[in-house]
């Protein structure tokens, strides 16, 4: 599937952060400075409404239809008075986060937003936050709040605005590794200001982590040009260390988004080499790995199997008649392309994908000692394919985090750019939905639920101001427990 972690760095967080950065001026005919008629956004939700039921091949995954209709028309009932482009796309997040995938999200174009309608104060933090809970990483005024929790902000709990970006923020399934993923870089700051709107000075609340000592204080909110430049430098796609003394190899791939020929003679290379030095212990680390190619699934996963396999077992969309292509932006997107029509309406494409064949096992330089994957809720897409397979196939230990893409499959693959008239918002839908060669086993693997570890490792506050990978080191102490 596509790199789902790529298109939200680009997209800001699935559209909270890059609002911020824009106020250029668009005004809709018959409407105030600023706001789009009821008639124009209830044509606009309609127009995404079907859409959806037309295109998305998982809209009815997790939610069956009689449910999603009533859904549908609850919300458009509280269309009933003039908006902003922004604050419409407000109200819409919470309807795409309802369709649960991570692959489906919406944003608004720079000149759709209505200059002076999006609010441009923002918290002076970077946060981490876990379990509905919310902690200050970085204090960017003066340093004197880092590693606080906070306990509220303007005498609201943070749990209630925990819960608000929750149910604004999609993701597979009912999967929230993911959504914590999102917030803590960004999208908890900005999606406080988009939901919350507050301006010039907050009051927040926060308790030490330490002597547990509650303390309350003022702070003024930044404009987005004020906040630091980004300091993370990224890392290369793949990475290889040794830790001789456990014999042990560490392979960092912090993406499959790379082209099969080169990640294959790469992963040929490598694999090779770690025979040569008779590696006993192999650390896969896909914590960042957002997802890509899926061809490159099976080609890492051969090197850790004995026996045959198979990478998907299904491959479908839906049909190809759509009310509203004229707002597609790719009018050329071939809708099924040599798909099998069935009886219930869908087309099967495996041929669009190497994974529905069964492949072979990896030559002589496939790894025979123990392998250990490491996993977190940034795991996605493709990535969190891989992890479902090494689960299901029991290859590798498994360390970390519940994986941010589906076990069982996803959405993605080929998408619909469609532009909604009224509004301006842009909606970016798959249409491709895929099935991981998993068996069902609900009680080990819920429904709707990412890769679940072997050993769960969260890390704390206190892991992440202090630099200390616990989870990595969990990894190691696997290797201590070999006889």
């Amino acid at each position: 599937m596509t790199n789902a972690a790529a298109v939200l760095k680009a997209s800001g967080y699935i559209g909270f952060c890059l609002l911020f950065w824009s106020v250029s001026c668009s005004q809709t005919p018959k409407s105030k400075p600023g706001k789009v008629t009821v008639d124009l956004l209830q044509k606009d939700f309609s127009i995404l409404r079907k859409t959806l039921e037309e295109a998305h091949p998982g809209l009815y995954w997790y939610s069956d239809k009689l449910t999603m209709d009533r859904y549908f028309d609850s919300v458009r009932v509280h269309i009933d008075h003039e908006m902003s482009a922004f604050d419409f796309f407000t109200f819409l997040l919470p309807v795409i986060a309802k369709v649960r995938c991570s692959h489906t999200n919406i944003h608004l174009p720079p000149n759709a937003i209505a200059k002076g309608s999006v609010p441009d104060g923002l918290l002076p933090f970077n946060f981490f936050c876990r379990n509905r809970r919310v902690f200050i990483r970085e204090d960017f005024l003066n340093g004197g709040h880092t590693g606080e929790e906070v306990i509220s902000i303007n005498s609201i709990p943070v749990g209630r605005i925990i819960d608000t970006l929750l149910k604004s923020l999609p993701a597979d399934g009912f999967n929230e590794t993911y959504k914590y993923y999102l917030l803590s870089p960004g999208a908890f700051r900005e999606g406080y200001a988009a939901y919350f709107k507050n301006s010039g000075v907050v009051n927040i609340e926060t308790q030490n982590a330490v002597s547990n000592k509650l303390r309350s204080f003022r702070t003024i909110l930044i404009k987005p040009n004020e906040l630091p430049g980004p300091r993370k430098v990224f890392p290369p796609w793949l990475e290889l260390k040794y830790r001789p003394e456990f014999n042990a190899a560490i392979l960092t791939i912090n993406s499959f988004e790379i082209k099969t020929i080169r990640f294959r003679d790469s992963l040929a290379g490598i694999f090779k080499t770690i025979q040569q030095k008779n590696i006993e212990h192999l650390i896969l680390d896909i914590r960042e790995n957002g997802g890509g190619n899926n061809e490159n699934v099976a080609e890492l996963f051969s090197y850790l199997t004995s026996d045959s396999f198979r990478h998907l077992n299904r491959a479908e969309m839906n049909g190809s008649n759509f009310t509203y292509d004229r707002y597609f932006t790719n009018r050329q997107l071939p809708a099924h392309p040599e798909g099998l029509p069935e009886a219930n309406g869908k087309y099967a494409v495996n041929n669009r994908y190497s994974g529905t064949s069964f492949r072979q096992p990896a030559n002589a330089a496939r790894f025979k000692g123990q392998a250990i994957l490491l996993i977190s809720g940034h795991t996605s897409s493709a990535a969190s394919e891989f992890a479902a397979l090494v689960r299901f196939h029991k290859s590798a230990v498994i360390v970390g985090e519940e994986t941010g893409g589906g076990y069982y499959g996803g959405t993605g693959g080929v998408y619909i750019n469609l532009v909604l008239p009224g509004s301006g918002i842009e909606a970016r839908i798959p249409i491709v939905r895929i099935f991981n060669d998993v068996g069902q086993d609900t009680t080990r693997q819920p429904a709707g639920r990412g890769t679940l570890p072997d050993y769960t490792v969260i890390p704390t506050i206190e892991n992440i101001l202090s630099g200390k990978d616990i989870q990595m080191e969990a990894a190691l102490n696997q290797i201590r427990k070999v006889p």
